[in-house]
């Protein structure tokens, strides 16, 4: 039995797991841009958005102040922030079901991705599931803690998943006017190592 391994990596958000695969990060949470910064209150969402809702199609997913019963935001480890179609906590959103979503590229070649966050809502989650590039579904089990605030972390994982882009999707029933949606975390995609 032969075993080597490389002690090092062309990135700083790469670990070598052993001598052939690496793990690399996705931060997939909402209300940052796409440098991870947290976006402030009332700025467009550049990687969610909402795909449907009471509102017209096309409006975007804005970052939202915190609520006084929220988790509070934005989250430290991730940067995350709450979003909706309005950018306020409470009393401007239109009651009815959304459907949130974001992107993701997984590489050809990937041996699996893992998903690595929580989730909170006001009001009412009605699905939460990964869409592969052929758009099958993959139903996500959500374990609430205190309403409002983080789940306790998703960590399903996917083996051999197909290359592609990949998408999260959260439908969220908003039956008040106060509402919103947060997702804080990452999906890690383990990889063959690059030379």
């Amino acid at each position: 039995l032969l075993v080597s391994l490389s002690l090092s990596c062309s990135k700083e958000e790469c670990d070598y797991i052993n001598d052939c695969f690496q793990t690399n990060s996705i931060n997939i949470s909402t209300g940052i841009d796409i440098d991870e910064n947290s976006i402030a209150t009332g700025n467009i969402d550049p990687l969610w958005v909402i795909a449907s809702s009471p509102y017209p199609s096309g409006t975007p997913a804005l970052s939202s102040s915190t609520y006084s019963v929220w988790e509070p935001s934005p989250v430290p480890s991730t940067n995350a922030n709450w979003i909706n179609a309005t950018g306020a906590n409470c009393c401007t959103n239109l009651p009815g079901n959304y459907i949130f979503e974001r992107d993701f590229t997984i590489p050809a070649g990937t041996a699996s991705f893992a998903c690595n966050f929580g989730i909170a809502y006001d009001d009412s989650l009605i699905m939460l599931e990964l869409v592969a590039p052929d758009s099958t579904t993959i139903p996500l089990t959500v374990t609430p803690t205190t309403s409002y605030f983080l789940s306790i972390p998703i960590t399903d994982i996917v083996y051999t998943p197909m290359a592609g882009t990949w998408k999260i999707r959260a439908t969220v029933n908003f039956f008040d006017v106060g509402a919103g949606f947060l997702t804080s975390g990452k999906i890690d995609v383990m990889q063959p190592c690059s030379n």
